[in-house]
Parts: structure tokens; sequence; C-alpha cells
């Protein structure tokens, strides 16, 4: 037993720790940008931003989010760039005054104030360094939190705004959405750090190549021949690791899922009770000695590779070095020249990685930013919105009511219609039940009435005017749904009801009433801190509803909004028949003079509404009160009878 829970402990830590890798490599990847089925573009931005383009609205942004702290860099980061090479000269003329006093006995004044000149501006710019370093760290740590922020408002803002689900109900958008908060918030921080540090690199490089051709200007092009080479190799064993981490992602993936399914509670019941933990063990264990063979083949590819140009470069410099104490022995270089190649030659290399290395990476936190960029531009709604100051208001209560006309809906990618030429009528103050088998297209016409999606033909109507030409915040205000698949917030239980109506989610007295009326109340008065319990054990003191307790809270969160337009969306699931009845006994009370949409499997329910809808196949078939129906001996008759006879 120990040795399992070992095993499985060692296997979720493995996991984690390569789907972190899997993670932060992929993002080095050339991650298409989302296609064309993703977002609603407009014609006139392109697909894929010009890096020039995308480098100026980044630097842009990053003065947005503080400017004081991007100015603060730039005035920190000009003198720290040429500070390496100040001092490096001065070593120089330390070392030739120096020698020039000890070795050759030139003991004048004058040459021993230059020596203590020389060496007060040394320690002078040392001194500046190490002022400078900690403004620029704190400077940089500064942007990068004002950016990440701003990112992350603009991310949230920009999906936040989309008024349909058309995009939420497609993988590639919730994916992406995702993906931007997860990663592309530290993005532009990158660039803090790596713009700064590749044109600090950059200044240091052509000065490195200007002292070093002070001594010999074959000096810097041998480095350099040296150097290159091994920082493209690096690239291109760095680009290979990368490309076989993505080529067994789908691996990773499963890993990660293999040993969170091991330790989730969620799964622990049929874990234990079918017996397959060993089962999922062994499937990861497949997958984790699969990547561990691929990744020690990478591994030996590289050392070899890397030994052989390291081996190259050793050799190049040593041919430098050779040459450069044979300059030094004939006296055509002085000490200081040779201290400065030391230095300036060791310098240059590093450089020169750093600059390969920079440039890898802000190529690729360029590409990301066009794609959070590309976000921002060509997210669209998928329904038609109504300007600003445009939009009619919705009456606080329908007039006539609600009217659709030939209505049609195809959910997007799919070939077959949903809904096909529904034309029916929502009576203002009327209560309509609608019925019909699963799939039959129930929950997808509550969609379009609530405006989640526009019909893909025909047209909807309120009090004679299309949906469309009402200001949608407004709509939305006056409806109230029910759904079947209620959100469970992580909230307390006040605010879990009182965000029926953000604006009185704070009004400790209204979500009491409220919840008077709908009899949640009686789930309120269990709950050890009252209207202040979280209803997630998430959170300290916070309890686990059961699924009917759930139920009511729900009930009264739709019931805070003051709607014209109640709709109840087979909400009942956890509820008894006769606590269904009591429910919708109670919102039909509730919805006196409104126009209220039942959705319900169970007829006894049903036969309450002034008039019940049959919907079939997308169609619907059948409309009548219940006696109507049970006359007609159709569809509706059909199902009743199948449902009165199991209580007979």
């Amino acid at each position: 037993m120990r040795s399992d829970r070992r095993t499985t402990a060692d296997a979720v830590r493995r996991a984690r720790s390569l789907a972190a890798d899997v993670r932060r490599l992929l993002i080095s990847v050339s991650t298409p940008l989302p296609s064309h089925e993703v977002f609603r573009r407009s014609p006139d931005l392109p697909i894929i931003p010009s890096p020039l383009r995308t480098l100026w609205r980044t630097l842009v942004l990053i003065w947005e989010a503080d400017a004081i702290a991007a100015l603060a860099l730039i005035l920190t980061m000009l003198p720290m760039s040429g500070l390496p090479l100040a001092l490096a000269w001065l070593s120089k003329l330390i070392l030739d005054r120096l020698n020039a006093v000890v070795v050759l006995h030139q003991r004048s004044a004058a040459t021993v104030d230059a020596v203590l000149l020389v060496a007060a501006l040394y320690v002078s710019l040392q001194f500046l360094g190490r002022l400078l370093d900690p403004i620029e760290r704190q400077a940089e740590s500064r942007l990068g939190t004002g950016i990440k922020s701003l990112v992350d408002r603009r991310t949230m803002a920009a999906g936040g705004a989309i008024p349909d689900l058309d995009h939420f109900e497609r993988k590639e958008f919730h994916d992406e959405i995702n993906f931007l908060l997860g990663e592309i918030g530290h993005r532009p921080t990158v660039l803090v750090h790596y713009l700064p540090f590749m044109a600090q690199h950059l200044l240091t490089a052509l000065g490195s190549v200007l002292l070093l051709a002070h001594i010999s200007p074959w000096l810097p092009l041998v480095l350099i021949v040296c150097t290159v080479p091994q920082v493209v190799v690096q690239e291109r064993l760095d680009e290979a690791e990368v490309q076989g981490i993505t080529h067994r992602s789908d691996a990773a993936r499963m890993m990660a899922y293999c040993a969170n399914v091991m330790t989730s509670a969620g799964a622990a019941k049929e874990l234990l009770v079918f017996g397959v933990g060993p089962w999922f063990r062994q499937r990861w264990q497949r997958l984790s000695d699969a990547a561990l063979i691929e990744t020690a083949h990478l591994r030996r590819v590289r050392l070899v590779t890397t030994a052989g140009v390291v081996l190259g470069y050793g050799a190049g410099l040593a041919l430098i070095y050779a040459g450069v104490a044979a300059g030094l022995g004939s006296h055509r270089l002085t000490v200081g020249d040779f201290a400065l190649y030391l230095s300036v030659a060791a310098g240059l290399q590093q450089t020169l990685s750093g600059l390969g290395g920079g440039a890898t990476m802000t190529r690729i936190a360029l590409r990301l930013m066009a794609r959070w960029f590309a976000f921002l531009d060509e997210t669209r709604p998928s329904i038609a919105v109504a300007p600003p100051g445009v939009g009619l208001a919705t009456p606080p209560r329908f007039h006539r009511g609600l009217e659709l006309r030939d209505v049609q809906f195809t959910y997007p990618g799919q070939a077959q219609p949903v809904l096909r030429g529904i034309t029916c009528m929502l009576g203002a103050g009327e209560t309509v039940a609608l019925v019909g088998e699963n799939g039959a297209g129930k929950t997808t016409l509550v969609k379009l009435l609530t405006r989640l999606y526009d019909p893909t033909a025909g047209e909807i109507l309120l009090d004679g005017v299309p949906l469309a030409a009402y200001d949608l915040t407004g709509l939305r205000r006056r409806s109230t749904v029910l759904f079947q698949d209620f959100a469970h917030f992580a909230l307390s239980a006040q605010h879990n009801i009182g965000v029926g109506d953000a604006d009185a989610a704070d009004d400790r007295a209204r979500v009491m009433a409220v919840a008077s009326r709908t009899g949640a109340d009686t789930v309120l008065e269990k709950l050890p801190h009252g209207l202040d319990t979280p209803l997630s054990r998430v959170f300290t003191g916070g309890v686990d509803l059961s699924g009917g307790e759930w139920q009511k809270v729900a009930t009264a969160r739709a019931a805070m909004r003051d709607a014209a337009l109640v709709i109840l969306d087979e909400p009942t699931a956890a509820l008894d028949a006769q606590a269904e009845y009591e429910l919708f006994r109670r919102f039909r009370e509730l919805a006196q003079g409104r126009t209220v949409l039942l959705i319900s499997h169970r007829f006894s329910t049903v036969r309450m509404a002034d008039r019940i809808l049959v919907l079939e196949d997308g169609a619907i078939i059948e409309d009548g009160s219940h006696e109507a129906l049970l006359a007609l001996g159709g569809r509706y008759a059909t199902l009743y009878e199948m449902q009165a006879g199991r209580y007979r």
C-alpha cells in the first residue's frame, strides 16, 4: 500500500513537472494565430499584424501601463549599457599607468596623479553601477506589475464584452481566452526585460568591437567567427527540443490527466470501486517511459553537438590568445592591452550569446503579442447589437408579447438545423409551457429568446418590433432565466442570490425578502452564518448544499430581477414531483402580469400553463391548452398518458 502511494506521488510530481515544462516550452513554438472560425474579424485588419506594428503597439502598451517606470528604465538602461566597456577601458589605463610606475619606474607626480585619477574614476563608475542596478530592477518590476494588470484587464474586457454564446460555445475561443489570460500577461514584461537587455548587449557588442579593434583589427572579426556558430547551434538545439516536446504534448497532457484523476476527489469513488487506479498508473508510466527515452536522445544529441562547437570555439580562442601573447612579448601590446583583451573578449562571447537568446525570446514574445492584439482587434459579437443610445427601451411589462415568425436556427459548424420554421406567440402576461423530448430544441429556443444567439432565418418580435432593435442590456434586465444547469457560485449565500440583480446584491433586506417569497429562506436558516456563509468548501466556514437546496437558491436568484419575461428551463432535476409543483406554483404567483415560458418533463406541472407548445424535431407540432391537447389525441396526449400511466 505504501509502495503504491509512493508510486502515485512520484507519478504526480513527475507529471506535473513535465506538464509545466511542456506548458513553458510550448509558448516558444510558432503557434498559429486563431483562424477566422474563432473570431469575427474586421475586414480592414490583417490577420497577423506585422512585427514592427506589433512592437510599436507593445511599446505604447508599456508606456500606458506605467510611464514613470518606463522612463526610469530607459534612463538607467543607457548608462548601464556603457558601464562594462568604460570599466574595461579604465582597467587598461590603470594597468598601463601602474606598469609605467612600477616596472618602468616613471614615478613623476603627473604619472602618479594620473593613476589616482583613473582609479578614482573607476571606483566612481563602480559605485554608479551599484546605484543604478537596484533602480533598474525596481523600475522593471514595477513596470511588469503594471503591464500584467493592464493586459489582464483588457483581455477580460474583450472577452466579457462579447454578448452572445457563439464564441463561448466554441472550443477554439474558450481555449484561446484561457491561453491569453494564462500566458500573455507576462509577455510585455518579457519584452520590457529583453528589449533593454538587447539594447545594452548591442551597445556593449559594438563598443567591444571598437575596443578590440584598438588592439588589432582582426581580433573582433575572429572572435565573432568563433562565437556566432556556437550561438546558432545553441538556438537550433533549443528549437529541436521544443519541437520534440510539442510532438509529445498530447502525451504530456494525458500524463497530467492521469495524475489528476489519481489524486482528485471527484474520481476517487469510481477508482476505488472499480479498482482502476493501477490501470491509470500503468498508462502514465508507459507515456512517461516513452518521454524519457526521447528526452535522453535529445540530450545526447545536444551533448555531442555542443561539445564539437565548444572545441572549435576553444581552438579559435587559443589561437587568438597566442597572437595577443606574442604581441605582448614583442612589446607591440601593453599589459593594459592584454588585460583589456581578456576582459572584453570573454564579455563579447557572452554578449553575442545573450543577443542570440534575447532575439529568440523577443521574437516569441512579439509573435504572442500579435496573437493577443488579433484577439482584441478581431473579436466581434455574433449577434446584431444596437449602437449605444440607439436601441429601444424594453417596457417593464410586455403589451403584446413575443412573436416568433418562421424562426430557424443552426449552430455554427453544424449542417443540420436545430429549429425549423418555428412560428408561435408568447402573449403578454401568459404562461406558456414548452414540452418535447431531449434534443428537440427547447433550450436552443431559450437562447434565442434571451439573445444569446440570433436566428439564422426568420425573426423574433417584441410588441411587434424586432428583438434586435432593443437595447441589449435593457432587454436582458427585463428577462430572468432559471436554467437547468444554473451556476453554483463560490460566493456567500447572500451574493449567490443577490447576483440575480447585481445592483441589489448587497441589499440584505431585499435578498431575504426574495428568499422568503421563493422558499429559499428554509435553506438560509440552516446555514451556520446565515447569509454570510460561503456556499463552497473552498473558503473557510463554507458549506456544500444538496441539489435541492441549490435549486432553491437559484430560484431566489432568478426572482431577484423585476422581469417582464420569466423563463424556467427544466431547472428541477434535483427536486421531487411535489417540490417541483410547489416551485412552479410560487413562481406563477410571483410572475403575475409577466410573460412566462415553462419547460418541464413533468406533465403534472405543465398542465398549470395557460397554453402548451409541443416541440418535436425542431418544429412545433401542437399548440393549445392541456384539455384541448388531450382531446386532440396527438403527441402531447400520448406523452401525457405514458407518464400518467406510471402512477396508476
